[in-house]
């Protein structure tokens, strides 16, 4: 049986490379993006999960993470960032334990 190796983008690019890529991305967009697609991306996205900019998300795409992203991602988080017009609809004191009120 022959065994056959599948190159891709993924497994081709160094985590160093991908470290570089996601300090461009706002966070909300690297969860999105590459939250959940295997345990290698976890692992690289966790370090960027520290601080969380949630200003100028609608609000269709807060309520999706507030449901879907924010449960598996919590503990990750030290800051969030919200806006005026987003910041009822978080209950950060409840939600995120590790949040410091400095």
């Amino acid at each position: 049986m022959i065994k056959k190796e599948i190159s891709t983008l993924e497994s081709s690019l160094p985590n160093e490379l991908y470290a570089l890529i996601f300090l461009y991305l706002k966070s909300i967009d690297l969860i999105y993006s590459f939250f959940n697609l295997n345990d290698r991306f976890n692992n690289l996205i966790y370090p960027f999960l520290c601080a969380i900019d949630l200003s100028n998300v609608d609000e269709r795409s807060l309520e999706k993470y507030h449901q879907t992203i924010l449960p598996k991602v919590q503990h990750y988080i030290k800051a969030i960032k919200v806006d005026d017009k987003n910041v009822d609809s978080v209950p950060i004191i409840i939600i995120f334990k590790n949040i410091s009120d400095a």
